[in-house]
Order: C-alpha cells, then structure tokens, then sequence
C-alpha cells in the first residue's frame, strides 16, 4: 500500500508545472541540458504511455 501512495507522487505519468515552462520556453527557441522533463528518453517513453505527448 505504501509503494502505490509513493508512486502516486513520484511517477511522472501526469503534467506538472515544469511540463508547462520547459514547452514555453521551448517554443520560444530556448534549449538547454537541463530541461529534463523534455529531454530525458525514460521520462518521454513514460509520459508516451500515459498519453501525455
């Protein structure tokens, strides 16, 4: 029980705020190493699943 109530908050299967600035900043030309969420292959086959794409 307490696996699934840790998943529920560190499985990045729902849009959070970061999702929404990196996609702003990208939009507007800006790149950067850091922007994981949209650069991470793990965390995009993730979000891909989830229908998050």
């Amino acid at each position: 029980m307490l696996e699934a109530e840790r998943q529920h908050f560190t499985w990045p299967d729902r849009p959070v705020l970061f999702d929404d600035l990196e996609s702003y900043f990208l939009k507007t030309g800006c790149r950067s190493p850091l922007m994981y969420l949209h650069n991470s292959p793990g965390l995009l086959r993730i979000k891909q699943k989830a229908g998050l794409d």
